[in-house]
């Protein structure tokens, strides 16, 4: 038998060779099963990580083994059957496809397992793989076969590298040819001599640079697609629809904007009608058919309404000379037809001193203009061909654009009117080329603003930059939303002067649509910083005024003092947890602060009685929420500070009061602040009983989860104080 003399260090070094290439078998086929690019050519990589898992199950085995007959047979399976199943990647992409990816890797391991085990329980089974005078034939043949097999996965996948150049497709490109070359150089290698650990060697660092490389490419598409939902979920943000009255001025500027884009409609529609009418005309020149009864009447019809159409046409050879003309053309030519017919019309209408480069016949359309007797005309030339591809003849068409250009020129005209009328205010136009993402003009009171010249802000990067950091991402989102939407849009957003400071800039921006989408997008920029401070100072003054509605509620009743404000609190951070912008947070936080201000109209012996209530008592305390209703409906709150108040005792099932309310009929507000209410009042002391604790207020919601309590509630809830440790502030 071929057993060289052992070394207790050489099997410990071999056996952790082998294991740790398992290991990184191992990681890699985890990392492509979770990866989104497995999910997305599943066909292609399922053959290399079954043949990964293979052999990650058969060296591992191996490692645990000491040199001998099992030794070899357990390597030389790893490498043929590994090279066998990446050799299948050759498969046709619609037969893998039908398989089903977790019964053919749940098959590929069991197998694995049931033969390494059988081998390593039973090696009597195990066919000889070495003799004397070294490796057997069944051996080397194992291993030949597996490294041609993996050599031809290499090919494969070197292949599809070339079509889809993707750096995983090189990847296991390159991990199949190391495979394939250890398991060829296996038949000159010599156990514990050099050869015998180059190619162990060589096995593990196609494992780690394969390894690397994935990683690295995968985690970068991850974190791509990751950043981009973020950016989506970002999006779904409502939009505030409350819009000042404009001033006098900005009125008229809109109302001028609104004439120029429905004048710009007028225009793109008469000459999409017109291109269709073209369009028609061509359809017809082509639709001569059959029969010459049929052939004559499609002529005749053809030449009517050839004749009618009131822009020039001609048609003409491959010499250019004239075959046929309108009367619009030889109207303009100032010739009769039979004049026009087999003259070069370069010499007729439009005249030139030599053949134009629109009659190229290597182009099907081409486009020029000209200007005759003080008309201007734009010229399409069309070649066509017959059905062998061969040319036939071109056809032009000359539509007078005068009208149009004048029009064209009127409009700039108004524009720069309405744009000096703009500089003259302290609003600051400016105008974006969505084709290049640069700024063509950017009014001069920026400067007084903001404390940048006019001309410094040349691209949209430019004044993304000059945003606050904290509104960047949303005003740039809303600046381009309606882009996507060719929608006008209003959004404000902090920019940082030269100097350092934040001014407060409410943006009016309109999309200008061209021929093949937006063109351009126009806005006016407005200096909103003094009111934004007003409406700072008018928040604070109200929840100022809230707060001291909350203290004069509970000071006529002392023993409950405190539990508005740690509702508010407990509420707040349910919504929190729930995802909500704060201004929604802000609206609940204030409106569970005077939930329970229809309290304020029971008796004190009532509120602070230390026996239960009778039901007379009872029922009276059940219509504090619609005296708070009556009392806060009339204020106008941003929120539904009046709603909280009316239905924070309603539930699910229609079992709460004073309205019976189902489901989504209460508002997510008074939802949220019926739990943080239950959770409080079943935590704390009350006048006829002790304070029950927080563990029996949280069993209470989750019993009535999905029954009495909202479940995405109940579940913020749970998590904010299992998970983050709330806790009630001290009274």
């Amino acid at each position: 038998m071929y057993t060289p003399d052992l070394r207790l260090d050489n099997i410990s070094t071999h056996s952790s060779l082998e294991a740790a290439g398992s290991v990184l078998a191992i990681a890699f086929v985890i990392l492509l099963l979770t990866s989104s690019k497995y999910r997305a050519q599943q066909a292609w990589y399922l053959w290399v990580i079954c043949a990964l898992l293979c052999m990650a199950v058969f060296d591992f085995l191996h490692a645990l083994l000491k040199p001998g007959n099992t030794f070899v047979w357990l390597h030389s399976l790893a490498i043929f059957s590994g090279g066998f199943l990446a050799c299948l990647s050759w498969l046709p992409r619609s037969f893998t496809k039908k398989l089903r990816a977790n019964i053919v890797l749940a098959v590929v391991v069991g197998l694995t397992m049931m033969v390494g085990m059988i081998s390593m329980g039973a090696p009597g089974l195990v066919p000889a793989m070495v003799g004397a005078s070294g490796f057997s034939g069944l051996a080397l043949a194992l291993n030949i076969l597996g490294g041609v097999f993996f050599v031809s996965g290499a090919a494969f996948f070197f292949i599809l590298y070339r079509k889809t150049c993707d750096r995983g497709d090189l990847i296991f490109s390159v991990l199949c040819l190391l495979f394939g070359a250890t398991g060829i150089l296996f038949e000159f290698s010599v156990l514990w001599e050099f050869t015998w650990w180059f190619w162990h060697i060589l096995q593990l660092c196609a494992f780690l640079g394969a390894l690397s490389l994935v990683v690295i490419t995968f985690r970068g598409v991850e974190k791509s697609l990751h950043e981009k939902a973020e950016q989506l979920e970002r999006s779904n943000a409502k939009l505030e629809q409350s819009r000042d009255e404009l001033q006098g001025l900005n009125a008229r500027l809109q109302e001028e904007i609104d004439k120029q884009k429905q004048s710009e409609e007028t225009l793109h529609k008469k000459i999409k009608d017109e291109e269709e009418s073209r369009k028609a005309t061509l359809y017809m020149l082509d639709d001569l058919s059959e029969s010459k009864e049929k052939i004559e009447a499609a002529k005749q019809e053809w030449e009517q309404t050839f004749d009618a159409v009131a822009d020039p046409i001609f048609l003409h050879d491959a010499d250019g000379k004239i075959l046929r003309a309108n009367r619009a053309y030889a109207k303009q030519a100032n010739l009769s037809i039979e004049e026009l017919i087999g003259r070069p019309y370069w010499e007729v209408f439009p005249k030139s001193d030599q053949r134009p480069h629109c009659c190229d016949q290597d182009r099907d359309v081409m486009e020029e203009s000209c200007t005759h007797c003080q008309r201007d005309f734009s010229i399409r030339h069309y070649v066509v061909h017959d059905g062998k591809g061969d040319y036939r003849y071109s056809i032009h068409l000359l539509a007078d654009v005068t009208e149009r250009k004048k029009a064209r020129e009127a409009l700039e005209a108004s524009e720069e009117k309405y744009r000096s009328l703009a500089e003259s205010t302290n609003t600051i136009p400016w105008k974006l080329d969505l084709s290049t993402g640069l700024f063509t003009y950017m009014g001069k009171h920026v400067e007084d603003l903001l404390g940048y010249p006019a001309d410094s802000w040349k691209d949209v990067g430019i004044w993304s930059e000059r945003i606050h950091a904290d509104d960047r991402d949303q005003a740039v989102k809303y600046c381009f939303a309606c882009t996507e939407r060719g929608e006008d849009h209003e959004f404000e957003y902090r920019t940082m002067t030269k100097d350092g400071h934040a001014v407060w800039i409410r943006d009016y921006v309109s999309v200008v649509m061209g021929d093949d989408g937006p063109k351009e997008l126009i806005g006016y920029m407005f200096d909103i910083t003094e009111e934004k401070e007003a409406e700072k100072q008018l928040e604070r003054s109200l929840e100022g005024t809230i707060q001291a509605i909350s203290t004069a509620i509970e000071a006529r009743d002392p023993y409950t003092a405190g539990h508005q404000q740690r509702v508010a609190d407990v509420a707040a951070a349910i919504a929190t947890e729930m995802g909500l912008d704060a201004n929604c947070i802000e609206g609940i936080r204030l409106g569970a602060t005077i939930h329970d201000i229809g309290k304020i109209q029971l008796p004190a012996e009532i509120l602070t009685k230390p026996a239960r209530l009778t039901e007379i008592e009872y029922t009276m305390v059940k219509e504090h929420p619609k005296v708070g209703y009556s009392i806060l409906k009339s204020v106008e709150f941003p929120w539904p500070v009046a709603d909280i108040a009316h239905q924070h005792h309603e539930r699910m099932d229609g079992s709460g009061y004073p309205q019976g309310l189902k489901g989504n009929e209460t508002c997510l507000e008074a939802r949220i602040v019926s739990v943080a209410d239950v959770v409080e009042a079943m935590s704390s002391h009350r006048p006829y009983r002790p304070g029950l604790g927080i563990d029996k207020a949280l069993a209470e919601i989750s019993k009535g989860r999905g029954e009495l309590y909202d479940p995405i509630v109940v579940d913020a809830c749970l998590k904010i104080f299992e998970e983050k440790k709330f806790e009630f502030k001290s009274a």
